[in-house]
């Protein structure tokens, strides 16, 4: 594994930031966190978004510590990966993804999740960061698809995921090829009705100014059709929620890190980012055991997929690393899984890795 394994550079608007963005932070307790026993932990699974193999410490990057134990999923995109997680079932070819945070779709409301498994059983039920599985189906409040619905007591984070548009400093991502080519449409039309302008100011056509009105008008109800949508990604898919209510829109992507540790510390007393030393003692475990909870709760930490390595801008790869295994983001692997790491921390002073 080359240095590039150990001092791969981040993508500026998610790595800088990638443990608040844990794909899927699930915090589940029993009511009352002081009467769980061992035979009713507390279990806290996170889930990391497009960590790569390489990235952590015990798949050879020198600048954090862990330990191994590895993983497996079939999954080459993270929404049906979250939806494995959620519910225990093998995700099926043709899995689509939602590119928007209104579109109709998502998982199903008759789907038995963990979440509803745990919460029949007394359980309390949090999520904590990305969603992406949907919100809505016949209109933009119906949230039949919305974490409330599959099993979870509380949800505070981004019902969709984290794309370059949340940056306003980053390029484009959501469907940029068809906004290139729609700019590129409306600039052709409209330097098409000024040339026409110009030959009529200048007397070389002859052309009624209605036509040219007309014309004009067209061009500029073209690009309103399509900017109205593509021109304001960032205010329809990057927001943050608070079970049903919209609390932040557009996020401020700057601030997004410390609001969801104030949502968290409200929830669990304390949630800081994963740090991958050799018994997964983050900050998170560390308020576990402050408040009474090492011996009594089962922490998994693991991640969606391998990393998201055709993330790249002008200075070249932005991070990500899988090493000597195959599968990542959009690629799986032969014969179709993707090796993935993660972490074990039973109720007992002894963690797995």
């Amino acid at each position: 594994m080359g240095p590039r394994a150990r001092r791969g550079r981040a993508a500026p608007a998610a790595r800088d930031s990638w443990w608040v963005l844990l794909s899927l932070s699930l915090l589940l307790r029993t009511s009352g966190f002081q009467a769980a026993n061992a035979s009713k932990p507390n279990i806290l699974l996170i889930m990391a978004d497009d960590l790569g193999i390489g990235d952590l410490g015990c798949y050879g990057n020198n600048t954090l510590r862990g330990q191994y134990h590895p993983s497996h999923n079939c999954d080459t995109q993270a929404k049906p990966r979250h939806g494995d997680e959620s519910t225990g079932m093998e995700a099926h070819d043709g899995y689509r993804a939602l590119q928007w945070n209104g579109g109709s779709g998502g998982l199903p409301e008759n789907e038995t999740t963990f979440a509803r498994i745990l919460q029949q059983q007394g359980y309390a039920t949090g999520l904590i960061g990305k969603w992406h599985q949907g919100v809505n189906c016949e209109s933009r409040d119906d949230h039949c698809h919305h974490p409330l619905n599959h099993g979870f007591d509380y949800f505070y984070g981004m019902p969709f995921t984290l794309v370059n548009d949340c940056d306003p400093g980053r390029p484009p991502e959501v469907d940029a090829s068809t906004r290139a080519r729609l700019w590129f449409y409306t600039q052709v039309a409209a330097f098409g009705v000024l040339t026409v302008a110009l030959g009529k100011i200048w007397g070389l056509i002859s052309v009624p100014w209605k036509a040219v009105l007309g014309a004009a008008s067209l061009v500029f109800l073209f690009f309103a059709s399509w900017y109205a949508s593509f021109g304001f990604v960032r205010r329809w898919n990057c927001i943050l929620m608070r079970n049903h209510d919209v609390t932040e829109q557009p996020m401020v992507l700057e601030r997004t890190a410390r609001l969801m540790l104030q949502e968290a510390v409200s929830y669990i007393e304390s949630l800081e980012k994963v740090r991958t030393d050799p018994c997964f003692r983050g900050e998170i475990l560390q308020a576990i055991e402050e408040n009474g909870l090492k011996n009594t709760t089962f922490a998994y930490f693991t991640s969606d997929h391998g990393g998201h390595l055709e993330a790249r801008d002008e200075r070249g790869q932005l991070g990500g690393w899988n090493g000597i295994f195959r599968g990542w983001l959009h690629q799986s692997a032969f014969p179709a899984t993707v090796h993935e790491r993660s972490f074990l921390c039973t109720p007992s002073p002894t963690c797995v890795g």
